[in-house]
């Protein structure tokens, strides 16, 4: 989460089997009015951000570098020289 949301606070996650995605809920530190965000956490990519969320400068690249890196990423799957 820090990669994607400066001063993000997770409050819930809920994995999501069939959809392979995780589902977030998330409250930010600087943020004033105390508002629960969501997101969900797909291999490569975010899906479901909440209005008034701005991801990182970056944070969608280092997310996609990060998932391909542990080997999450389908970027990947059914390659014969991996």
């Amino acid at each position: 989460m820090s990669l994607l949301f400066d001063g993000s606070v997770i409050e819930t996650i809920k994995r999501e089997t069939r959809g392979n995605s995780i589902f977030v809920r998330f409250t930010l530190m600087n943020d004033c009015k105390d508002a629960l965000y969501e997101v969900s956490l797909l291999p490569d990519c975010i899906e479901q951000l909440s209005d008034g969320v701005r991801v990182k400068q970056d944070g969608l690249y280092l997310y996609k570098q990060f998932m391909i890196a542990k080997g999450y990423s389908e970027f990947w799957k059914d390659n014969i020289f991996v």
